[in-house]
């Protein structure tokens, strides 16, 4: 996680130091966060905006953030865990539920940590460093499949646990890889029939 220093050298009004500096505030969504220290100014348009230091009590996450979204509530938490309570965007910038891979990482969370699919939460858990999407999309260039899926990208692939190492049951940069869904239902319908 990145930490940012206190500026020491920036002129901190008696308001900021009474009003904002050190306090604590609530966020619409990822609890609360505590005003640590004043970063920089940033220049906009018009105006000339302090840039606050904020921690969130949860994760210890810190991130800059200007005064009228610290107090409305808006500043995000990217280590808050929004998906099924394990998985979290970790240092990714910009919307990451329209990144492509999003999807797959959903998916594998969800198979694994979702009382909705019991079946495979029984035999599936996802590596640790993966709950964080941030590292899945760093982890994924290199696995199998990938760029093929990225030169077909009229085909639809999905992520698989057990192709490389039959029998696998963790989600991770060293089992995993993308195969064309067709290939990979092919196979599921195979094992099916062994098992009967």
């Amino acid at each position: 996680m990145i930490k940012y220093a206190h500026n020491e050298n920036l002129v901190i009004t008696d308001y900021v130091k009474n009003n904002i500096l050190g306090k604590t505030f609530k966020t619409k969504k990822h609890g609360y966060l505590k005003v640590i220290g004043v970063y920089d100014y940033y220049q906009n348009n018009k105006n000339k905006l302090l840039r606050y230091i904020c921690k969130f009590e949860n994760t210890g996450y810190e991130r800059l953030a200007f005064a009228t979204a610290i107090k409305n509530g808006n500043v995000k938490d990217k280590y808050s865990k929004i998906l099924c309570s394990v998985g979290y965007v970790g240092e990714y910038k910009g919307d990451y539920s329209k990144h492509f891979l999003f999807i797959h990482w959903q998916g594998m969370i969800e198979r694994c940590y979702n009382e909705k699919y019991t079946c495979y939460r029984e035999n599936g858990e996802v590596d640790e460093r993966w709950h964080s999407f941030s590292n899945f999309i760093e982890d994924c260039e290199n696995l199998l499949g990938y760029n093929e899926m990225i030169e077909h990208s009229n085909v639809k692939f999905t992520i698989d646990k057990d192709y490389i190492k039959e029998g696998n049951q963790i989600y991770s940069k060293d089992n995993c890889c993308f195969l064309p869904q067709t290939l990979n239902a092919f196979i599921l319908n195979q094992n099916k029939k062994k098992r009967l």
